[in-house]
């Protein structure tokens, strides 16, 4: 059973709650945007599902609804933005505008922030790069939550990584993934569900492998070392270089009260600079064709590009949008504390 809502009343819900908890209407149109972005793509963990996580801090003082990110270190090629722990969508928003204004006249851009916090799906923030020509990374850290190598406990976050591609052709090309070996929401939803998860997705605190998803437990990097390794990366791009919190010094963005102090990073390209947006588009589709044409497995009926899912789901949720029952039991809470009107959001109740 899912709910379905008009996507522009939807918007203007999350905005209107987001200004009810004290954000400017540009901060908290951004943020809305953002989030219902996310779900059209299909990524329910990472949109509306965690606002009212988000502005839950706001009163409980993990948040700043008041405060506007501000550019520390700035050269032609690079910045570094203070997120000053407001709201992360539109802290890791700005980033990416700041490294397509600069990209647009180096062709390439650097841009780091610090003190900010959970931004949500990475991959949207590149894509929103790409939309606009420009090939983009953009990767964030996270709380300790996983072990490495010779280790055991929480020694590490898992770093959410994403890069888009630009394509005047088409959709841009675009991936977003952790360093864990799974996704922390699949393991919940297991949990929530009662079903089992295979062995190799977490440890114990001993850092022996476990399906105990009950008792204290760690993610495994995916590929082992190699997952640890890229996890390091993005560590040292997002909070070394910016001057971030580091490591321990992140906290848990979903305790209210706790400033997570996250870092990001996005590196932008201004591809049209090197060999002009077309040709490179153009090249993009021939290397697509070619491995959309790939000889298939048994029971394959298709080869999918990075992100084509995603924006087939994006593309039929151009005017509603349909929302698990997770996420709309999290929204509907959100509505009873602030009196907001999400009703007139549904078009209809159950189907």
């Amino acid at each position: 059973m899912m709910k379905r809502v008009d996507i522009v009343k939807y918007e203007d819900f999350c905005r209107n709650v987001c200004m009810q908890y004290g954000f400017s209407e540009n901060v908290a149109r951004e943020t809305a945007r953002l989030l219902v972005k996310t779900d059209r793509f299909g990524i329910f963990s990472h949109g509306t599902y965690g606002l009212r996580k988000y502005l839950k801090k706001v009163p409980a003082g993990g948040m700043s609804p008041d405060t506007v990110p501000e550019i520390v270190h700035d050269g032609k090629g690079f910045a570094v933005i203070d997120g000053r722990n407001g709201m992360p969508m539109y802290i890791a928003e700005q980033s990416v505008l700041v490294a397509m204004e600069k990209a647009a006249e180096t062709g390439c851009a650097y841009v780091g922030v610090r003190n900010s916090g959970h931004c949500g799906a990475c991959g949207v923030y590149a894509v929103e790069a790409a939309e606009k020509g420009f090939f983009a990374i953009f990767a964030s850290v996270s709380s300790n939550c996983m072990s490495i190598p010779g280790g055991k406990g929480k020694s590490i976050g898992n770093s959410p990584f994403a890069y888009a591609f630009p394509n005047s052709h088409g959709d841009p090309v675009f991936m977003d993934i952790a360093m864990s070996q799974v996704a922390g929401t699949k393991i919940r939803m297991a949990r929530e569900a009662g079903k089992p998860i295979p062995l190799g997705w977490i440890v114990d605190n001993d850092g022996n492998p476990t399906t105990d998803y009950f008792s204290p437990y760690s993610f495994l990097p995916m590929g082992g070392h190699k997952g640890y390794c890229l996890s390091f990366m993005v560590e040292g791009l997002a909070a070394i270089l910016s001057g971030g919190a580091i490591l321990s010094a992140q906290k848990l963005w979903s305790v209210p009260e706790a400033v997570p102090a996250f870092s990001h990073f996005c590196i932008v390209i201004d591809v049209d600079k090197i060999i002009g947006l077309d040709t490179f588009s153009t090249r993009l589709e021939s290397a697509g064709k070619e491995l959309h044409e790939s000889p298939k497995a048994s029971g394959s009926d298709k080869i999918w590009l990075p992100g084509e899912m995603e924006w087939q789901h994006f593309k039929q949720s151009e005017k509603v949008l349909d929302l698990p029952d997770d996420v709309f039991a999290e929204v509907e809470k959100l509505a009873k504390e602030t009196c907001q009107d999400l009703k007139s959001c549904l078009i209809n109740d159950v189907f």
